[in-house]
């Protein structure tokens, strides 16, 4: 970031779809040091240099500490299902320097950044059978991409959307419906599920096919 002298950036899992320009929800952030996910326990979102440069000094900081490290260790052997990542970190970091955060699943101006698909959140959501799960409910307008809140039905508009935990054939269902107000063809979800073909031949193929 600083040698591409930014002094902020947008930053998220590579599971995300990006819905909307992001440049045009920068201002509603502005008085907050920093945006979460992962239900609070990690900075994502609209990153600020001089936070980031904070975290990585404590990132830094606790790996030279060894009595920290042994402490890690002992949990992780306890608890085998728990992961030695930088939420532990982040924990750290937010303890000492005590910014002022905001979670993205936070609905501001009837908009929200959805924290994981598969996480209710106070949202409609609808059992598939493809993924043997619950999920979010989605609705599709004009482009856009909704979810119904499920205390009083308004519609909340989706910036971003956290597809952690559904298979890559749901995630190409949503972009292309997205993309072309329907759901793809069958060849295209079955090309979907045995190949990573590129997008771009997948959308001339769709094309040519009468």
């Amino acid at each position: 970031m600083k040698k591409n002298r930014l002094n902020k950036c947008w930053y998220f899992d590579s599971d995300t779809l990006i819905l909307s320009d992001l440049s045009k929800e920068e201002e509603k952030f502005e008085n907050y040091d920093i945006t979460e996910q992962s239900n609070g326990s990690n900075m994502k979102g609209l990153i600020k240099i001089d936070f980031l440069e904070n975290f990585i000094n404590t990132i830094n900081k606790i790996f030279l500490d060894k009595n920290y490290l042994e402490n890690q260790k002992k949990d992780i052997k306890n608890n085998p299902n728990y992961a030695f990542c930088d939420m532990r970190a982040y924990s750290k970091f937010k303890e000492a320097s005590k910014p002022k955060s905001i979670m993205l699943k936070t609905i501001l101006n009837n908009k929200n950044y959805d924290e994981n698909i598969c996480q209710k959140d106070g949202m409609e959501t609808e059992f598939t059978e493809e993924l043997k799960r619950e999920v979010k409910k989605l609705y599709f307008k004009n482009g856009k991409i909704f979810e119904k809140n499920e205390s009083n039905g308004k519609m909340v508009e989706i910036v971003t959307l956290n597809l952690s935990w559904v298979t890559t054939s749901f995630i190409e269902k949503i972009y292309y419906y997205k993309l072309y107000g329907k759901f793809p063809p069958f060849y295209i979800s079955l090309l979907g599920k045995i190949s990573r073909i590129p997008r771009f031949i997948k959308i001339k193929r769709t094309k040519n096919v009468k």
